[in-house]
């Protein structure tokens, strides 16, 4: 049963890296690829598991396209631009607060950002006094319309703060 699990979420992972390399791919008005440019990791769009992950992302609506080109749906980009608000904040958190070269940041980014949910990010922005660039330079995407709705949500469901 746990080895299921972990394979659920390792194809979760792959899925959200595939709307991460798609969503960069966007920013820098590029396709990905495969050589030294920014996009190094978009070889696992290629691979068969990053197809099925392709293929598994079209039928929850968030890439269209077939055949190797992929492009984000307006849901698979609110859903990317979340990974990557979460993989920037995590980096400007770490710089701020681990003494750590610049180039140790985005691995430990990496794996973090697929277990920060709205509030954790919203807590990191506030605490870093909503930072607009991460430290590499690049811009952290601001809240998404659905995650504006979880976080108010989520005051619903945990009811009003102590202070009042």
């Amino acid at each position: 049963m746990q080895t299921v699990r972990q394979s659920l979420l390792g194809f979760r992972i792959l899925c959200e890296d595939c709307l991460g390399i798609l969503y960069r791919s966007e920013e820098a008005n590029s396709r990905p690829t495969d050589g030294d440019g920014p996009f190094v990791n978009a070889s696992v769009l290629a691979t068969l598991r990053g197809r099925l992950a392709c293929w598994r992302l079209s039928r929850q609506g968030f890439v269209a396209g077939a055949n190797g080109t992929w492009a984000l749906t307006d849901s698979g980009r609110e859903h990317a631009e979340h990974l990557v608000r979460s993989h920037r904040l995590w980096e400007s958190y770490m710089a701020r607060h681990f003494s750590l070269p610049d180039d140790h940041l985005h691995e430990a980014a990496h794996r973090v950002e697929h277990y920060l949910d709205v509030p954790m990010v919203d807590q990191l922005e506030q605490e870093l006094d909503q930072p607009g660039l991460d430290p590499h330079g690049r811009s952290i995407p601001g809240r998404s319309a659905k995650e504006v709705k979880e976080a108010d949500h989520s005051d619903e469901v945990s009811g009003p703060s102590p202070e009042g």
